[in-house]
This record gives structure tokens, sequence and C-alpha cells, in this order.
């Protein structure tokens, strides 16, 4: 839920900055503005995660939670380019039979794979203009027309490869960054994330069953686990 009390604009800006005489699409841009008296000219920007989570969605309620950090600052909650309302590429298929633990890995790999491809069919967009780079360069351009001399950004997962990218770009326009969950900038995203998973919860039930109360409160986890699934 966006705040009353939020400045909402619409950028436009060419898909590509090499035709910009072509295609041009909406950034859907949100001001939460400092709500202390003594109130710094560096804004807080928040860089979501994913790739693909909008952050006009994710900003407002983030932001509650920190209190103190509005204060003083103006918060920009900025929904990047392919996301939310700025051109989103969400695809529409309909993704629940992978969902049916009853598919084989293979069929659930072509069915996802096909899938992919009608999205991309479907798009009203040049995929090769959303890239990370390019959607850092609008947020410079964002600065620029708010007339903001510096910012301070927030990179959650993804948002920190983001707020590298953006700090290898402009580096001047930097003030601060706090990266939470790094995204390294040679990291396959997906590619680990079952690996990852399943390495975590290892991790987790071992921690569990070395401690007598955890071990007692939930005991044969794994089995349970197992039995639940299948």
């Amino acid at each position: 839920q966006i705040e009353a009390d939020s400045l909402c604009a619409r950028l436009t800006v060419p898909e590509s900055r090499q035709r910009p005489g072509q295609r041009s699409i909406d950034l859907r841009v949100i001001v939460l503005p400092a709500t202390g008296k003594t109130v710094q000219a560096d804004p807080i920007v928040l860089l979501a995660g994913g790739p693909g989570q909008a952050a006009a969605e994710l900003g407002p309620y983030f932001f509650t939670v920190f209190p103190e950090l509005r204060k003083k600052r103006d918060i920009l909650p900025i929904d990047q380019r392919g996301t939310g309302e700025s051109n989103s590429m969400a695809c529409e298929q309909e993704l629940k039979p992978l969902q049916n633990f009853e598919l084989s890995g293979v069929t659930a790999t072509e069915y996802y794979i096909d899938a992919l491809k009608q999205c991309l069919n479907s798009l009203d967009a040049d995929p090769a203009q959303y890239t990370t780079p390019i959607a850092m360069d609008d947020l410079e351009y964002i600065r620029e027309i708010l007339g903001y001399p510096q910012l301070n950004l927030f990179g959650i997962s993804y948002g920190t490869r983001a707020a590298l990218v953006y700090l290898r770009r402009h580096p001047t326009s930097v003030r601060s960054m706090i990266l939470d969950a790094v995204v390294p900038m040679d990291m396959l995203v997906p590619e680990h994330i079952a690996t990852d998973a399943e390495s975590a919860f290892a991790t987790v039930i071992a921690d569990c069953q070395a401690q007598p109360a955890c071990d007692q409160a939930f005991p044969d986890i794994i089995s349970k686990l197992e039995t639940a699934v299948n």
C-alpha cells in the first residue's frame, strides 16, 4: 500500500538508448518524503531482489520496519525496468503443473522451457534492453531528474548486484551502500538455488540434532519430512 503523502510519477525513457526515437517505456518512480524536520539531501534507494521483484511493492512495508531511516532521508522505491509497473516482463503463463511432485524432472523441465518460450514471444519488449547496467543507467537518470546530489543504495539479494553495477558505472553518485545477502558479480543467480537450499536445510537439521532441547522437540524430523513429501 503506497502511503498518502507519497509522490508518485511515471518517467518516460527510451527502451534503447541507442535507438531513442523508437519504443519508449514508463518507469514507476515513488518518493516517500522524509518525516523529520531536518532532512538530508541524499535519499535511500531500495534495490529489490529477484531479479524481478518490484521495489514499489516492497518499499513501503520495508521502511515501516525501519522508521528511523526515513526520518532524515527520502526513500525511493523505484520499479526497475521490466518489473512492477515499469513495463513488466512477468510471465503470465500457467506454471502450476511445476508444483505437481508426480511429474518427472524431464517433463517438468520441458513444460517450463515451453512456458518460458511462450512468455518470451508474448512480451511487448526487447529483452536485450532489460539488463542490469541499462536499469542502473535509468536510476542515474532519475537521480538527475529529481536533483539529488548522491544516493544511498540499499540492495537486497539481487539488489546488491544492481548496487555494485551502479557504483561501477556512476561512482561519484554514490554516498553509501548497504548490501544485504550479497549476490557476487560472478554468481549465476539461479544455478545453485537447489543445492544451496539443500545444504542450508541440512545445516539447520544438524544444528537442531546437536541441541538436546531442539532434538527432543522435533524428533525424527528428516523421516517426518520425507513422509510428508511422499
